[in-house]
C-alpha cells in the first residue's frame, strides 16, 4: 500500500469561556499568547509545519473569526489565506472534522489526516514527532487514532479513555470513553495504567473517517456533500455534535497511542498555572506584579500595577475592563460565572474594550448620557463597512494617517489634525489610503449608540448585505 500523503486540520473554533477575562466570546483563548510570546494558534501552527509543510495546514474556524486567523497567520509569516476553512456557524467537532476533511478530499483521492485543537499547548518536539510517527503508522492500517495523555495527577476536569487489547506502535484498541470523574476515580484511573487523558487529537485515513460517518451520522454526511450550498441554511441543519459522541465511542475502529510529552488544553486558570514555570514561592507572575508573603498564585496583570500581600492559592488575572479574582482550585467555575454575566446582559462576558475588526480595531474610551468616545485604528489599505445609523452622528477627528471618507453625496480626504461630521442616516465609509495604520477619535452623539444602530449596505469584507 503507498504511503498517503500527510495533512492537519487545526480546530480554531470556540469560546474559550473557562479562561475569562483574558478570554471572551468574540475573541477566544486561541488568539492570546498566554504561553509564551506567540498565540496559542500562532504555537500549534508553527509546530506542525515541521511536519506537514504550509501546503497541507487547514485551518477550519467560524465565519466571524477568519480574519483574525488570517491576521494571526500573517504575523508569523503564513499567507494561505486559501487554507482558511470558514464554517457559516459553530456546530461542534464532527461537522468541523468532515466539512474539514471533505474539503481536502475535493483536491486529493484520500490521505492520511491529524486534527489538533487551535489552544493546546504542547512541549518535548522528539515525543511529540514520535507521536506523529506512531499515530501515522497505525492510522495506515485502518484504525481511527486519538493521542492519550499520560495522566500525571488525578485530574477531574479532564475525559479519560480506557485502553483494552494492546495493538502495534504501543497502542490500545479504545475499550470505553469515561467522563470526568471525581478525586477517588481519577487517582484509580492514573494508578491503573491504562486509562489516558483524552487529548482531542486525532489521526485517521480520510476514507476511513468517511466511512464511519455514513455508517453512524448519515445526516451529517448527507447535509454537507459536495453538490450542497454550504451556507448557514446547510449548516444550521447539523446536528450540535462532538467528534467523540459521532464517531469514537461508535466505532469499533478506535485506537488510543499513548504519548510523553508535556501537554495541557489550558481550560483553566489552574491548568495554565499548572503548565508554567514558578518562582521562589511557586508563584506564576505576568505584567508589573509585585507580591509580598504570597504563594502558590497565579498573578496576571495588563497595564497597571498589581500589588499581593499574603494571599496563598488565588488567581488574579486583570484586564482593561475586569478583574478576575479567584481560589485557584475553583478556577473551572468560571464558566458558569460568565453565563451569569452573559444572561444579565453584560458586555464584559463577550468582548474586551478592544474589539478586533478585519480592518483592525476600535477601542471604546468613555460612554455617558448621550455620547460615546471609541478609538479606531485601520490597518493600511483597509476600510469599514458602507453604512448609516438612524439615531445618532458622529464626528470623526484624525489623529494619525490619511483617511478617504465617503459622507453621504460628498468623498473628502482627511489628513492629521483635520475633522469631518457625519450626520444622521448619511451613508459613510472611512478607508486607510496611506502606508501606517490610520487613528481616528470618533464621538457619537445620540439617543442610542448600541451596534444596533447601523444599517450596513456593504459589511466589513465589501460584500453587499442582504
Amino acid at each position: 500500500m503507498s504511503k498517503l500523503k500527510l495533512h492537519a486540520i487545526i480546530l480554531a473554533g470556540g469560546s474559550g469561556t473557562r479562561l475569562w477575562p483574558l478570554s471572551r466570546e468574540e475573541y477566544p483563548k486561541q488568539f492570546s499568547n498566554i504561553i509564551g510570546t506567540d498565540s496559542l494558534l500562532q504555537s500549534t501552527y508553527k509546530r506542525l509545519l515541521h511536519h506537514f509543510g504550509q501546503e497541507n495546514i487547514s485551518v477550519v474556524v467560524g465565519d466571524n473569526h477568519k480574519f483574525e486567523v488570517n491576521r494571526h497567520l500573517k504575523e508569523i509569516n503564513i499567507n494561505k489565506s486559501e487554507n482558511i476553512i470558514t464554517e457559516p456557524l459553530g456546530r461542534n467537532t464532527a461537522p468541523a472534522i468532515l466539512y474539514g476533511t471533505l474539503k481536502i478530499l475535493s483536491n486529493v483521492d484520500d490521505a492520511l489526516i491529524f486534527v489538533f485543537p487551535a489552544d493546546h499547548v504542547i512541549e518535548n518536539a522528539k515525543a511529540f514527532e514520535n507521536a506523529i510517527r506512531g499515530a501515522d503508522l497505525l492510522a495506515h492500517e485502518g484504525f481511527i487514532v486519538t493521542f492519550g495523555i499520560k495522566p500525571q495527577y488525578p485530574e477531574t476536569g479532564y475525559g479519560y479513555i480506557e485502553g483494552g487489547d494492546p495493538i502495534e506502535e504501543g497502542g490500545f484498541r479504545i475499550k470505553r470513553f469515561v467522563e470526568k470523574p471525581d478525586k477517588e476515580k481519577a487517582t484509580e484511573y492514573m494508578n491503573s495504567g491504562n486509562y489516558f487523558w483524552n487529548g482531542g487529537i486525532f489521526a485517521f485515513k480520510a476514507s476511513t473517517i468517511l466511512d464511519e460517518f455514513r455508517e453512524h451520522v448519515p445526516e451529517i454526511v448527507e447535509l454537507l456533500k459536495s453538490d450542497n450550498i454550504i451556507d448557514e441554511t446547510i449548516y444550521s441543519k447539523l446536528p450540535n455534535i462532538s467528534f467523540d459522541y459521532a464517531v469514537m465511542e461508535k466505532t469499533d475502529r478506535g485506537a488510543v497511542l499513548p504519548v510523553s510529552f508535556k501537554w495541557s488544553d489550558v481550560g483553566s486558570w489552574k491548568s495554565v498555572f499548572d503548565f508554567l514555570p514558578k518562582e521562589n514561592n511557586n508563584n506564576v507572575l505576568k505584567g508589573d506584579v509585585v507580591t509580598k508573603n504570597s504563594k502558590n498564585c497565579l498573578i496576571q496583570g495588563d497595564r497597571r500595577l498589581i500589588v499581593a500581600n499574603g494571599l496563598s492559592d488565588i488567581a488574579v488575572v486583570d484586564t482593561d475592563d475586569a478583574v478576575l479574582i479567584s481560589h485557584i482550585d475553583h478556577s473551572s467555575n468560571v464558566k458558569s460565572i460568565v453565563n451569569e454575566l452573559k444572561e444579565n446582559g453584560r458586555q464584559e462576558s463577550l468582548s474586551h474594550h478592544i474589539v478586533n475588526k478585519p480592518w483592525g480595531y476600535y477601542l471604546n474610551l468613555n460612554t455617558d448620557d448621550g455620547y460615546k468616545v471609541k478609538k479606531i485604528v485601520v490597518n493600511p489599505g483597509c476600510k469599514l463597512s458602507l453604512q448609516k445609523h438612524e439615531h445618532r452622528s458622529e464626528h470623526w477627528i484624525v489623529s494619525k494617517g490619511t483617511a478617504n471618507v465617503i459622507n453621504g453625496d460628498d468623498t473628502v480626504i482627511v489628513k492629521e489634525k483635520g475633522a469631518v461630521f457625519i450626520p444622521r442616516q448619511n451613508v459613510h465609509r472611512v478607508e486607510n489610503i496611506g502606508d501606517t495604520p490610520l487613528h481616528i477619535i470618533e464621538v457619537q452623539f445620540g439617543d442610542i449608540l448600541e451596534e444596533g444602530d447601523i444599517v450596513r449596505l456593504e459589511d466589513d469584507y465589501g460584500r453587499l448585505s442582504n
